[in-house]
């Protein structure tokens, strides 16, 4: 799970900021709640690194086209295996996903973030990613935001370049490189959610989570 970038120096309370450019003003000391609360399982995320990195290692030569399906129940189910690979030495990734507002939604960006940095910590990679803002209170406005910035921040530690969009038009959820387009189905966020009936230790390895509905994701080249 990926690194929060420490804040410099707290700022003064009557300090505020607009850091994504979208008329929404944070307060400093909402913006270090904010990088806190996606740093919550850094380290347990680190920890998992090798048992990821057969998934990884794959290259594009070997990667297919085609349609698979995720079913509802399914564990041993994570990024490293559904995308990362695609992603490999990737200049540019661009992210659509049109629910990228709450916490839980954001992590999971986060944790796919931290992985394309460490498989293409050999260059630079930019990621664009175009959701839709927030249309509820400005209380919940403010606060994708405050976790949007952190996300931004917290990339940058593995080598990431991290671009925000907001478009109201968007629906379908992909990913796209120079040589792949992933049609993602259900979005990044599709495991059961931590509960009361769920496991929070568990829940905390991908690969031990449960999958909460079915669904497909294409692999087609575009190049």
């Amino acid at each position: 799970m990926s690194r929060i970038a420490a804040i410099p120096a707290p700022l003064p309370r009557a300090a505020f900021l607009d850091p994504l450019g979208i008329g929404i003003q944070i307060a400093g000391p909402a913006l270090i709640r904010a990088a806190s609360a996606l740093a919550a399982h850094a380290k347990a995320k680190r920890a998992a690194a090798p048992r990821r990195a057969a998934a990884r290692a794959r290259t594009c030569s070997t990667l297919e086209t085609g349609t698979r399906t995720i079913s509802a129940g399914d564990r041993g189910v994570t990024y490293d295996d559904l995308v990362v690979p695609y992603l490999a030495s990737a200049p540019i990734v661009t992210i659509i996903d049109p629910y990228l507002r709450d916490e839980q939604q954001i992590q999971n960006l986060a944790d796919l973030l931290e992985s394309i940095g460490r498989t293409n910590n050999a260059a630079p990679t930019k990621v664009e990613i175009i959701t839709t803002a927030e249309d509820g209170t400005i209380e919940r406005a403010c606060r994708q935001a405050e976790l949007l910035l952190a996300l931004r921040a917290n990339a940058a530690l593995d080598g990431l370049s991290v671009s925000v969009a907001f478009d109201s038009t968007i629906h379908d959820r992909s990913i796209t490189t120079h040589e792949w387009q992933i049609l993602l189905g259900k979005g990044l966020d599709f495991w059961h959610r931590p509960g009361a009936d769920v496991d929070p230790l568990t829940w905390r390895r991908q690969e031990l989570r449960e999958v909460a509905k079915t669904f497909h994701i294409t692999y087609n080249r575009v190049s």
